[in-house]
């Protein structure tokens, strides 16, 4: 009877130990490629310190940013969100003491650092706010005209637009085709008398994330 009851016994535990490994097999980790299983607002929360709004004005480009520990000359990509859409790299400098223009009022939020570019910005493109990620570009690609970036590195795609709302632009990356997959990040450029130069606002792009 002691025999069989031992027995039942060591059946319990392997029993559980299989189940606990199961679940723990079947909970996603950030080890290897894998990535962390997060509901859209923590998703969003998770992208606020890696995306921001860069502008280029007459006498620099500049970026502005809810992160004020990224490192000197370390690699962003930005995303000029028009169509037809392009994506080139800068540098982070220093950080600057001038707001970057991109606000009606100073938000004491964000972070304000100047950009190098490799190159100088086409005159079309100056004061046209920019999608800023954080990041260098080869995880970005240009698909037609829109462009596309794996920023989670794990196969799926990230969309990037701009529309034209009163007295500014809304800027905002999307975790799939705008307008309906979930919503990732928002931005919004103050421009008095915006020019529309972006198609309307829809309600999804003026209310943040």
């Amino acid at each position: 009877m002691a025999y069989h009851s031992s027995v039942r016994r060591e059946w319990a535990v392997s029993f559980l130990l299989m189940t606990l490994a199961g679940c723990t097999a079947r909970t996603p980790t950030q080890s290897g490629n894998a990535s962390v299983s997060l509901n859209p607002a923590a998703l969003a929360a998770a992208f606020t310190p890696r995306i921001g709004i860069a502008v280029t004005t007459a006498g620099r480009t500049c970026l502005a940013i809810r992160n004020g520990n990224l490192a000197l000359n370390s690699p962003v990509t930005l995303v000029m969100p028009n169509l037809p859409q392009t994506f080139t790299e800068a540098q982070i400098g220093a950080i600057s003491d001038s707001p970057c223009p991109i606000t009606k009022d100073v938000d004491p939020n964000v972070t304000n650092y100047e950009l190098h570019l490799a190159s100088e910005m086409p005159s079309s493109q100056k004061l046209v706010p920019m999608i800023a990620v954080v990041g260098p570009a080869n995880n970005f690609l240009l698909e037609n005209t829109a462009v596309q970036a794996n920023l989670q590195q794990d196969g799926t795609h990230q969309f990037f637009r701009s529309c034209s709302a009163d007295d500014g632009v809304h800027l905002t990356v999307w975790s799939g085709t705008p307008l309906s997959a979930p919503l990732l990040w928002h931005g919004y450029y103050y421009t008095e008398s915006n020019p529309g130069v972006g198609p309307a606002c829809t309600p999804s792009e003026t209310h943040g994330v």
